[in-house]
């Protein structure tokens, strides 16, 4: 059997009701940085462009902004334009999330204060979706951005925190 080779996560796309507010929020809140100028493509005019070729078909106008975090995984922003996102529609990590349905759950965050963090968020108009926790040793707490992504921001790297529960430190409290 061979070594399966450990693929690097290089970026995930959230898609937000307005790309500008969504920008702002992540820059100022998260401190992610911004790789340049929002763009925006449209079918009508360039439909070979790489965004209605890789993706499948349904839209027809999008906006998008590509942002960079601490560790270099990439966040792409998506405002779809036509046809617009339905706000109804949305899951709300703290509210409406169905816990039957798949796909992303949440991703998180490492930070070194979790609690200025959260309050940062919910200054900004995120939420805290419930009291921050001990976790394997480390601080830890669910959000959610204003547009009802599920962020967990937690005290250390995921391997750290994995070694401190390897290492016997198992009380979650």
């Amino acid at each position: 059997m061979s070594k399966q080779y450990n693929h690097a996560i290089n970026h995930m796309g959230l898609s937000v009701p307005n790309l500008e507010e969504a920008l702002k929020w992540y820059t100022e809140v998260l401190g992610f940085v911004s790789l340049g100028p929002t763009i925006v493509e449209d079918r009508s005019v360039n439909p070979d462009t790489a965004v209605f070729r890789i993706c499948p078909p349904g839209f027809n106008k999008v906006k998008v902004a590509y942002l960079t975090t601490g560790n270099g995984v990439g966040l792409e922003l998506f405002e779809f334009l036509d046809p617009r996102m339905d706000p109804s529609l949305a899951s709300s990590f703290e509210t409406g999330r169905d816990f039957r349905r798949g796909g992303i759950f949440h991703f998180a965050v490492t930070v070194p204060d979790v609690e200025a963090m959260a309050k940062k968020a919910e200054q900004h108009g995120g939420k805290r979706i419930a009291q921050t926790v001990r976790v394997f040793g480390e601080d830890g707490v669910y959000i959610q951005d204003p547009w009802g992504n599920g962020i967990e921001v937690i005290s250390t790297s995921w391997e750290q925190l994995l070694c401190n529960r390897s290492a016997g430190n198992l009380v979650v409290d």
